[in-house]
């Protein structure tokens, strides 16, 4: 198939769903995985954060779906493996909307690590077209032979730097061999550097790696600004900057539980509408959080790197960093959680000067420019 494969070469239907969405036509990434991914390809997918990855994979999965005759069974057709029940849900969402503007009856259960086994046994027995899950639940349903592996065509890593980095390598690996050796195996990601390369060829597995050019960086509509302030006054500082910003959707970011719940609870005091979202938090709380937070009755979400990842809300305008990340590539995936779709977003980080040397850092690796302002009456301004 043609590099210029372009959303006319689609089936009318998916045409017809996508327009639902008011999708006319593909982005990058989606033009460079959708045709190889149609063609049988392993694919590994590099692209920044909201560009549209997740349909990058999902489009060639329905459109080997659609083809299938009445006869042909697509149960178990296609398992995705995620680092987090968040994003699961996020796919599963996704995946819901498809089906539903497809007018298919393509279904997905989730399995996560907090989720009663035999609920999620009972689910499977529904015979769904995708299971979505963490690679230590979905692994336990396979040796259970609560999910078949080998009806499966598809096997999807999402966040696949997260999953096959040097803490979850091992664990991907042997739910990759619970697979018949020609399942089809892809994997996406928003951080396409040195050291997931290095992972991805420890893999063994033959891939095509396509990426757009400098995915290790965040959308052009962020702007990126510091605000440098003693580190006792950093929860006053947080106040000042969410009113200094006029933010309508923010989600402001901690690296530690206890700075998460402090914030939290200032911000409570003083009546702005928030709550915390914590990785280790119950399901229930946190779904019904991300529930809040996307209808408007939340304006701010305070969390961690980890509760975060893979969350993906259109309309966050403002992200707020009470801590520096430790690595330039969590600062893209915190970053790039407002400004998508095109839109503006502003990135502003609450530091101390101890903190400097990791602005500068950032703003080497990431080709970015990350401008010093304080506050004065209200406002964020010129240094």
């Amino acid at each position: 198939m043609s590099e210029n494969f372009t959303i006319q070469q689609l089936d009318y239907r998916m045409r017809k769903a996508l327009n639902a969405q008011n999708i006319t036509e593909l982005t990058e990434i989606q033009s460079l995985c959708i045709p190889q991914i149609i063609e049988g390809h392993n694919v590994s997918g590099g692209a920044k954060t909201g560009t549209g990855k997740t349909l990058a994979y999902l489009i060639p999965v329905y459109e080997y779906l659609l083809k299938l005759t009445p006869e042909q069974t697509h149960d178990f057709a296609c398992v995705i493996a995620v680092p987090s029940k968040e994003l699961a849900f996020q796919i599963s969402r996704q995946i819901e909307l498809l089906s539903d503007n497809l007018s298919f009856n393509a279904k997905a259960v989730v399995a996560v690590g907090n989720f009663n086994m035999q609920r999620m046994a009972e689910s499977l027995k529904t015979k769904p077209t995708f299971v979505i899950g963490t690679p230590a639940r979905l692994k336990e349903l396979i040796a259970l032979k609560k999910l078949p592996a080998h009806k499966c065509k598809f096997l999807i890593y999402d966040e696949a730097d997260k999953l096959i980095d040097k803490d979850n390598f091992q664990l991907s690996m042997e739910l990759k061999k619970c697979f018949y050796r020609d399942v089809q195996t892809l994997f996406f990601t928003a951080t396409y550097g040195e050291k997931y390369r290095k992972n991805l060829e420890k893999t063994d597995i033959e891939v095509m790696k396509l990426s757009t050019s400098r995915i290790v960086s965040t959308p052009e509509s962020i702007k990126h600004y510091y605000v440098v302030c003693q580190h006792r006054d950093k929860n006053e500082t947080v106040r000042k900057v969410i009113k200094a910003s006029n933010a309508t959707k923010a989600i402001i970011f901690a690296n530690r539980r206890y700075d998460i719940d402090e914030i939290t609870q200032k911000l409570k005091y003083h009546n702005y509408k928030v709550d915390a979202l914590h990785a280790e938090g119950n399901k229930f709380r946190n779904k019904n959080i991300v529930k809040d937070f996307m209808s408007g009755r939340l304006q701010y979400v305070v969390a961690s790197d980890y509760a975060a990842r893979g969350m993906h809300f259109d309309d966050v305008d403002v992200i707020i960093n009470i801590n520096l990340p430790e690595e330039s590539t969590e600062y893209v995936h915190r970053a790039g959680r407002c400004g998508r779709n095109g839109k503006a977003g502003m990135c502003i980080s609450i530091i101390t000067d101890g903190e400097l040397n990791k602005v500068k850092k950032f703003q080497k690796d990431l080709s970015i420019n990350m401008v010093e302002r304080s506050l004065y009456q209200g406002r964020l301004v010129a240094k």
